[in-house]
């Protein structure tokens, strides 16, 4: 009898593991339980993979998308888009001439004639998509402020667009030139750790904490000063705030437009008791046509950039050229010259 029991209990053992088993084939993230072909977007939004995805058109209004179209190969595919600086337009020729639905707000009018299969928008922007689904557009949200935020990006629009293979190609990319990057900086003892903050388009606001700018620094091996985060935003923190941080570096991120300029803070009084600018360690983040500190393979490059200013025993300006010619390899099949970029690397 006691057998009997015994193998009985075993018997619902393994019964439950079974289920357990079967059950985790679904991923499961909060109350919603995902088949093998859906994932939940970065506005918790589920999502199913079509049959012909690599076959769905695309538009969005959302700039920082437009990197993510070349990476993954279909720009070919996308009816409209917010193609914020004209380089994209040279560089890949898919985006020459096309059309737009709006900067950051989508003209839904224009956007229902062109009826693309899917849009692309950031998930924070809960009036447009409520108003993108009255239109039964499908939206594809993505948040794109910080590393991780890019490698996901990748993940879902390959998933959603049939382009797993270069998802996968651009992730492994980015996770080899990080994997580089912490070999050069992992022996540099604390003590020598260079700081630094990342400036942003007017005087006093800099990238918070939590961004893809101090990431950045931090991979670069500096330390990152400012405390202060607010999801993922640029932050308001004063002058005063800054010189209590007086950082060893001062980078000037590329990925918007600037009411100042380097020679301003080194001519000005006010600004010299800082450190980064009292030695002449300012400087902008590359390009004036395709900024490297935007979400993107670019931060790996602009990483670099980081990490060759701060410690350019560590990467020389040769080695830095070489992996900025992969990047555009990679990304355009072509590369570009420094001069037309606007890329200073002295």
């Amino acid at each position: 009898m006691k057998i009997c029991l015994k193998k009985y209990i075993n018997s619902i053992v393994l019964l439950l593991l079974i289920i357990s088993l079967t059950a985790c084939q679904n991923i499961i993230s909060g109350n919603k339980s995902l088949l093998d072909n859906q994932f939940i977007d970065a506005a918790g939004n589920v999502l199913t993979v079509k049959e012909n995805a690599n076959e769905l058109t695309v538009a969005s209004a959302y700039g920082v998308a437009v990197p993510f179209f070349t990476a993954l190969k279909i720009s070919d595919r996308v009816k409209a888009a917010n193609v914020k600086q004209k380089f994209w337009e040279e560089a890949d020729t898919n985006f020459k001439g096309i059309e737009s639905t709006g900067k950051g707000q989508f003209d839904l009018e224009k956007l229902a004639k062109i009826n693309p299969s899917c849009v692309i928008h950031r998930a924070n922007d809960k009036k447009t998509l409520d108003e993108l689904k009255k239109i039964g557009i499908e939206t594809l949200c993505i948040r794109v402020e910080s590393y991780d935020d890019v490698i996901n990006t990748l993940s879902m629009m390959g998933k959603y667009f049939g382009a797993e293979n270069e998802a996968t190609n651009k992730i492994d990319y980015l996770t080899s030139k990080f994997n580089r990057i912490n070999e050069l900086v992992r022996n540099i003892p604390d003590d020598k750790r260079k700081t630094a903050i990342v400036f942003g388009g007017t005087l006093g606001r800099v990238a918070g904490s939590d961004m893809l700018q101090a990431f950045m620094v931090k991979e670069a091996g500096g330390i990152y000063k400012v405390s202060e985060s607010k999801n993922n935003s640029w932050i308001n923190i004063g002058v005063e705030r800054i010189f209590e941080y007086n950082p060893d570096y001062i980078f000037i991120t590329g990925s918007s437009s600037l009411d100042y300029e380097i020679d301003e803070l080194y001519s000005d009084s006010v600004w010299s008791g800082i450190d980064a600018i009292k030695n002449k360690k300012v400087f902008y983040v590359p390009s004036k046509l395709d900024s490297w500190d935007m979400p993107g393979l670019s931060c790996a490059i602009g990483t670099m950039y980081m990490l060759h200013k701060m410690y350019p025993e560590l990467i020389s300006k040769e080695e830095l050229i070489k992996e900025v010619n992969e990047y555009y390899m990679i990304m355009f099949d072509k590369t570009f010259d420094l001069d037309y970029l606007g890329c200073d690397l002295e």
